[in-house]
This record gives C-alpha cells, sequence and structure tokens, in this order.
C-alpha cells in the first residue's frame, strides 16, 4: 500500500512501477466464468479426475492438448477454476464434439466425461458469474500476430492479458469539492493506456466520499499486454486548501491480482 499525502494545494500526482507476474497468462483468455458459444450455451466438457495436480491455467492446457483428437479443431477453449468446489472440477476441456477416448487412455491421462453441454462453435464469451473461473478460446481468432489490441467485443495480446484490481480509498470531503484523475499507461508498448479520461468530481456527502472505488480493466473490456511494465499514476486537486476540504491525509490505493497484493 502507498499513501500519497494531500499537498496544501491539494493537487498530488503519484506514479509507481507495475511489474506483472513473471510467467503470463496463456493466450486466448476471454473473460471471468464458464465459456459459452454464440447462443449463451455450455459446452461438452472433459474433466481433470483429481488424480493429477492441475495448479494454473498452463496445466490445464498442457492437459486438454494432450488428449487426442480426430481433428485440432475439436478443442475450441478450456475453463481453470482456481477455487474448484472439487478437486477435479480445476479443469475443464470443452468440445463442439467430444472425442473418442478410451477407458485404459482415460485413466492413464487422469480425466473423465462431461457431457451435459450443447455448446457449439468457437467460443464467444464468458458468464462472468464465477470469480475464480478463468475461460480460455483455443481458437486461432483470439491470438493476433502483433502485439496490437483489437477493438473487438473480446480484445486480447499474444501474451494475453494482465489481469488486476486497482482500488482507491476516497477522502471524505467535507466542504467545496475534490478531484481526482488517475491512469495506466504501458512503459513498452506505444499509446497502451487505461483510466479517466476525465477528472472525477467528490462532492461531500455523494457516494465516492469517504468511499473505496475498485476498478478492474478486463472488466471494462480493455486488455492490457501482461508481458509489459506499466506506470500509475494518481493526480488529486482541488481549488481550496486540504484543511478545509477533506477530513484526512491521504488517499489510499491497493493493486493485486487475485488475492495476491502487488502495492
Amino acid at each position: 500500500k502507498f499513501c500519497c499525502p494531500l499537498a496544501t494545494s491539494l493537487s498530488t500526482p503519484l506514479a509507481t512501477s507495475l511489474n506483472t507476474p513473471t510467467r503470463s497468462l496463456p493466450p486466448g483468455y476471454v473473460g471471468r466464468g464458464w465459456c459459452l458459444d454464440a447462443q449463451d450455451r455450455m459446452y461438452n466438457s472433459i474433466t481433470a479426475d483429481g488424480s493429477k495436480e492441475i495448479g494454473s491455467p498452463h496445466d490445464c492446457l498442457d492437459l486438454c492438448e494432450s488428449i487426442p483428437t480426430s481433428y485440432p479443431s475439436q478443442l475450441v477453449g478450456f475453463q481453470y477454476d482456481s477455487k474448484p468446489p472439487e478437486y477435479s472440477q480445476a479443469c475443464r476441456c470443452l468440445y463442439t464434439t467430444m472425442p473418442d477416448v478410451t477407458e485404459e487412455l482415460g485413466n492413464e491421462l487422469g480425466i473423465q466425461y462431461d457431457d451435459t453441454g450443447a455448446g457449439a462453435g468457437p467460443v464467444a464469451g464468458s458468464n462472468v458469474k464465477d470469480e475464480s473461473m478463468s475461460c480460455y478460446s483455443t481458437s486461432p481468432s483470439f491470438v493476433l500476430p502483433t502485439p496490437a489490441p483489437t477493438v473487438s467485443k473480446l480484445p486480447t495480446y499474444d501474451a494475453g492479458c494482465f489481469d488486476f484490481s486497482l482500488s482507491f480509498l476516497l477522502p471524505k470531503v467535507i466542504n467545496h469539492g475534490l478531484y481526482y484523475l488517475w491512469s495506466v499507461t504501458s512503459l513498452d508498448y506505444e499509446g497502451i493506456s487505461w483510466g479517466e479520461t476525465s477528472s472525477v468530481l467528490v462532492v461531500p456527502e455523494g457516494e465516492l466520499s469517504n468511499s473505496i472505488v475498485t476498478k478492474r480493466p478486463l472488466d471494462d473490456r480493455v486488455c492490457l499486454p501482461a508481458d509489459s511494465s506499466y506506470e500509475l499514476q494518481i493526480n488529486i486537486h482541488g481549488s481550496h486548501p486540504a484543511s478545509e476540504t477533506v477530513k484526512g491525509t491521504g488517499v489510499w490505493f491497493v493493486l493485486s491480482t487475485g488475492e495476491e497484493h502487488i502495492s
């Protein structure tokens, strides 16, 4: 955590660097929750049976790619659950047409069938209902050949999207008003940034006064490349001295990825 004390003029820029985790997400990240087709249907799946450890999306992808198929497009995506209700549900390999796997091979790979879905075709989205579940598409359309953002409904990069949250604890505004503005800018990709496009006004007794505001780039359909470092800038300003405007001495912020605090 960092605290940026409000200066007398209430003009306080702050900058800090963010370093993303050393191993990026697999390509094809779609979003939180269960994968859905174009008609919002879930897919048939082959799941891990719990006999082997699945501790990351990479482990899940490796398992799915080890299952033989008649043709590559049979596997349309996979789901990884970081907090599964049962260990065997940590990984689901998704199919339009289920591959034919013998019982002997299934036991060797540590998998089991779940053919209760009706999804067809490429993954089109996710239901965003389960925060611990991540949906990935294995369709080539979800992997761009160059590190440039798309303008589609589900943007992504070769290295995947940096999934994190940014929370602000705003001070209690007692008089006049307080403006704040923030941005997260890539240090490696020109023109890649995310944040407020204009200053946000916090008024006395308003809902933002003495409140916590949490933002997440993927909720805003913004994909920040996972193989980049970032600079966070926060600017707070007002028209009167801090002692006449707010109760307290600063704005706190927390950066986190999953349950891990970055700063």
